[in-house]
């Protein structure tokens, strides 16, 4: 065979040796200390969650009138926070974000309250200057559409009562004008049976249709509680109009806990959970938390409800963004959930919607189920359909760089258009713990625009927390300090070991122990990291050997030399042999003995047997070349499973994780097992897709599409199309799978699944492996090279 020539390696011996003296190691284990505690505290403190002030909700809690006395409020602490937090240009809200028509409306809400209470006459007349200054800005033209949902309602019913109160507001402004029109014709359209059913979103504009509801029904859209869940302003409207008790306790307790404002909903307990969850494990950070985590996840669980949740335990109407967002957290932590809960947020069209009124539709909720349904089990059809339906409208949204154009009715945090994607680029079987949190940390994680928008804006002071970020890069660097000590370990065995001077082989250990370590990343797993790293470089070399430059009786002296295990019998052999051999044999003695010191026990014969099994293979397949034979389907993929190396890879370094293996646990991640079928299955078949135009122009004719072509007497694009369905099949059924290891050390699955992730990434689009490493280039370097300054 003639040897195929392959790209050099991109990093040089200098750059490899340079690590250590260019890049100090980040050991400020006190100060990490310090904000894994803060953040432990505030898992802790989490109660009924916590959510920034809003100035429009507080307007309307300061609307009521006392019980005692009408001509006085009945919350006057609300009034004085009115007129403390007016901003400098007239209006109202944080400082730090700003949409316009979210300022508009809380303005003009907080002007009505203060007029009404006849307080703070100074500060109503800054505000009026302020929604002047802005209307006048406002053209005519506007795409009135792309408005958060029930903006126009709100701010045009707002409108009504300005001019009844002769606020000297510029009605005749044509942006004006066209909100007062705009809502006159959704009142007309409005369905008044549908009204005071759970099943609408017009629920979340209700104070805006006060002179349209029949206050006698509107207490059936209450929770037990006297909670009205679309707001707070909702529920001190329904008091105002029937004085129901519970609605008053319910906004009593919340201005308690609070002392002198309300948020714009409340409590936010299931909602801020999950978020704070999703943060520490999106960051990289989450394995400080393991305690933490479960206790909020027990909360979540016992609070599930086949019908969805919502932000909180008191809502009655789910949403699809906590619903989905829960049930994918909930399913990855092995807690028993049905998906049968999506179909609760998908009407006859088979159209998906973010509300159980199955016709608003939200970035944010539609990002969270498109994630949901990655994760998937065979045979859950309703999974199949949301990933079709979302993907196709998260891959339709408009470009912008501003955050109330990312779709049609937005809600949703400023960096949801980053999520958006690179969820779309990588999805969750091509991404790896540590090129996902490097991406979190750099692109979409910024404490000042993680805002979110119901009516207005909102922030979570629990996430919206520098101290996650900073404890972040800290984390990553100094994880990052221990993978370059360990890659220069792997750079000195690979040269040491000889394999620099064959000719006919790929370097690619820089490239491998990133596929490891971007996945298993965890400090304490470094000799799993350097086994892998070591077993993967040998199964390039001799792959080499056997595939692309021995002879067939070269390949046969390979062979007895490993069958024999004796390094004296070499000297009559061709050096390149010699050279494969002996890095096999010191490689295996060596992690043989490191297994030994963790597992107790001599596993060589065991290592052995599972060496001579994959050389079998590789001779099989180098028969199948010399013969030019296409084998039948069953019998190719009987083989290629186990050339492809990935469960020798496996098998080995999962004995130096730290974990006891007892012949029970063996017995479930062996290869026999379907878990490791299915690692081994599923990256086999992604790797053929993109290797097997060449390999049949090199004269290897088995493949997966090939055998299946043949024997199915199809095309070839319908192969490759049969092929995809099978790799999606077998990570649904590894999801499943893997969700059944409850008695097996959660560290195993996570490996097992992150080494499925790691082929689904190499051959996402390209034979990254081989021949256009320079498509993940990028990666290896923020992963491995390039630290947080």
């Amino acid at each position: 065979m003639s040897a195929t020539v392959y790209p050099p390696s991109m990093w040089t011996d200098e750059a490899i040796n340079s690590l250590t003296e260019n890049h100090k190691p980040f050991h400020d284990h006190k100060h990490m200390e310090e904000l894994i505690e803060e953040i432990r505290n505030t898992f802790q403190s989490m109660d009924n969650g916590k959510i920034s002030p809003s100035a429009y909700d507080t307007a309307w809690i300061a609307r009521i009138p006392s019980i005692d006395d009408p001509s006085q409020p009945q919350f006057p602490q609300t009034l004085k926070w009115i007129v403390c937090n007016q901003l400098s240009d007239g209006s109202w809200e944080g400082e730090s974000f700003y949409l316009p028509h979210d300022r508009l409306l809380i303005t003009l809400s907080c002007v009505i309250a203060l007029r009404i209470c006849k307080v703070g006459e100074a500060q109503v007349q800054k505000g009026i200057g302020f929604i002047n200054n802005q209307t006048s800005l406002y053209l005519d033209e506007r795409d009135y559409t792309n408005l958060p949902t029930g903006f126009v309602i709100l701010f045009s019913s707002l409108l009504k009562e300005a001019q009844a109160l002769n606020l000297g507001i510029s009605y005749e402004l044509p942006f004006i004008k066209k909100m007062l029109a705009i809502r006159e014709a959704q009142l007309i359209e409005i369905d008044n049976g549908a009204l005071y059913s759970l099943a609408t979103s017009v629920y979340f504009s209700f104070e805006g249709l006060q002179e349209v509801i029949d206050w006698t029904k509107v207490l059936n859209l209450c929770s037990k509680d006297g909670y009205m869940s679309a707001s707070l302003a909702s529920t001190a409207c329904v008091f105002m109009h029937t004085g129901d008790k519970k609605c008053l306790d319910f906004i009593n307790f919340v201005v308690t806990i609070c002392g002198d404002y309300v948020p714009c909903f409340y409590p936010s307990d299931l909602h801020e959970r999950l978020v704070v969850i999703d943060t520490v494990e999106h960051l990289g950070i989450g394995r400080y938390f393991k305690k933490e985590i479960k206790h909020a996840l027990d909360y979540v669980y016992r609070l599930w409800n086949n019908g969805g949740i919502g932000r909180g335990r008191y809502d009655i109407i789910a949403n699809v963004n906590d619903t989905s967002m829960g049930f994918r957290i909930l399913r990855l932590n092995g807690y028993d959930v049905s998906s049968e809960v999506i179909k609760n947020f998908q009407n006859e069209k088979g159209e998906f919607f973010s509300f159980a009124d199955k016709t608003h539709r939200e970035v944010e909720g539609m990002l969270s189920l498109y994630k949901c349904s990655q994760i998937a089990f065979p045979g859950e059809t309703i999974m199949k359909e949301a990933k079709i339906f979302t993907q196709n409208y998260l891959q339709n949204l408009p470009e912008t760089k501003h955050f109330n154009a990312l779709g049609r009715e937005v809600t949703g945090s400023f960096g949801v258009n980053f999520m958006v994607d690179y969820v779309l680029k990588y999805g969750f079987h091509q991404s790896l713990p540590r090129m996902e949190a490097r991406s979190y940390i750099e692109g979409f994680w910024h404490s000042e625009q993680n805002s979110w928008l119901a009516r207005t804006l909102y922030r979570l002071p629990y996430t919206n927390n520098e101290k996650y970020l900073e404890l972040a890069k800290l984390d990553f660097n100094t994880v990052q300090s221990i993978h370059q000590i360990e890659l220069q370990q792997v750079h000195k065995w690979w040269i040491n070991s000889g394999f620099r001077k064959l000719t006919f082989t790929r370097e690619r250990h820089i490239e491998i122990f990133f596929s490891v370590a971007a996945g298993t990343f965890e400090p304490e797993y470094g000799d799993c990291r350097i086994a892998f790293t070591k077993v993967g470089c040998l199964l390039v070399v001799l792959d080499d050997l056997y595939d692309k430059y021995s002879s067939f009786e070269e390949i046969m002296l390979f062979n007895e030399a490993f069958n024999r295990w004796d390094p004296n019998i070499l000297h009559y052999m061709p050096e390149h042999i010699k050279i494969c051999f002996l890095g096999l044999y010191n490689t295996i003695n060596e992690l043989v003995e490191k297994v030994r010191k963790v597992q107790g026990h001599d596993l060589s014969e065991y290592f052995k047997k599972m060496w001579k099994v994959q050389l079998e293979a590789f001779t099989k397949e180098a028969e199948w070349f010399k013969y030019n034979y296409v084998p039948r389907w069953d019998e190719y993929i009987d083989v290629s499973t186990i050339s492809g190396g990935f469960g020798i890879t496996v098998l080995t370094s999962i004995h130096l994780m730290g974990e006891a293996i007892t012949d029970k646990i063996l017995c479930q991640i062996d290869e026999k097992s379907k878990v490791l079928h299915l690692v081994c299955l599923t990256t086999r078949l992604v790797n053929d897709t993109k290797t097997f135009k060449a390999e049949r122009e090199c004269g290897e004719l088995a493949s997966a599409i090939e055998c299946y072509m043949r024997e199915n007497l199809i095309s070839e694009d319908e192969s490759l199309d049969h092929i995809y369905g099978f790799i999606q099949d077998g990570l649904m059924e590894l999801n499943q799978e893997l969700f059944k290891f409850i008695q097996v050390p959660k560290c195993f699955q996570n490996f097992l699944l992150n080494s499925a992730r790691l082929s689904q990434l190499l051959y996402m689009q390209t034979d990254a492996f081989n021949n256009n490493i320079m498509d993940k280039k990028d990666m290896v370097e923020k992963c491995i090279f390039q630290k947080f300054r």
